[in-house]
């Protein structure tokens, strides 16, 4: 907040020339000199619009980043590494998840979350958890799209009962409840061995799977509606 725009522009490019450097040193295959001058460019665009975005914030600090942790869930482990988590006024975390594709909190709804990372995060941190949220990174967006205790933790993000995405969930609480049971549930599902053939979104779930001469749901796709016997839910 501080710093005059010639500085922070300075010190956005300084951190993007090194990740460049670095990804180049490493992978000298993926980057050519001219692909990583294009690369240099539009990422500090994204970065400083991001960095707009953040000045809007009440105060935070960066407490940790890309954090690798094992989270338990009924009894299976999972290994989590955390985008970056954030510390706040007495002492709640807010957890990020950056994001250079489209995104939206609707993904974390429902019996199969499409995403699932940020509500195990959220369910399996030991702090108090006021917010959780996706930072997109894209050309058409530089926003904060996730779910929060309040209203002004993130700009633009609000409570469940105010989203129309969460709004059946009556708090905050409920929600993390919600995401446990959730969570819970699906590991079991996985450590009891249940590996039943539902794809959640016929056909595109099974666009790149390699076992189709094995499979026979497109004939029990195909055939008409599915019942919920035969099927998971959608």
């Amino acid at each position: 907040m501080a710093m005059s725009e010639d500085d922070l522009r300075d010190t956005v490019q300084r951190a993007v020339d090194a990740a460049i450097d670095w990804l180049r040193r490493d992978r000298p295959d993926a980057l050519t000199q001219a692909f990583a001058a294009l690369e240099r460019g539009r990422i500090a665009a994204l970065a400083a619009r991001l960095l707009e975005v953040e000045k809007q914030r009440a105060p935070f600090h960066v407490l940790q980043r890309e954090e690798e942790r094992t989270v338990e869930l009924a009894g299976l482990q999972v290994t989590a590494r955390i985008d970056r988590i954030d510390g706040i006024d007495g002492g709640a975390h807010v957890i990020l998840d950056y994001k250079t594709g489209q995104t939206s909190p609707g993904g974390w709804m429902g019996e199969r979350p499409d995403e699932p990372q940020l509500p195990l995060y959220a369910v399996t941190d030991t702090a108090d958890v006021a917010a959780v949220s996706f930072a997109a990174l894209r050309a058409q967006e530089v926003a904060f799209r996730g779910l929060a205790r309040a209203d002004g933790l993130l700009p633009g993000v609000t409570t469940p009962e105010k989203s129309a995405r969460a709004r059946a969930v009556p708090s905050w609480e409920a929600l993390l409840e919600h995401w446990r049971a959730m969570l819970d549930a699906l590991a079991r599902e996985f450590l009891s061995g249940h590996a039943a053939v539902a794809p959640k979104h016929y056909p595109r779930t099974c666009k790149y799977c390699d076992l189709g001469t094995l499979c026979r749901v497109k004939e029990l796709f195909d055939r008409g509606p599915v019942s919920v016997d035969e099927s998971a839910d959608e």
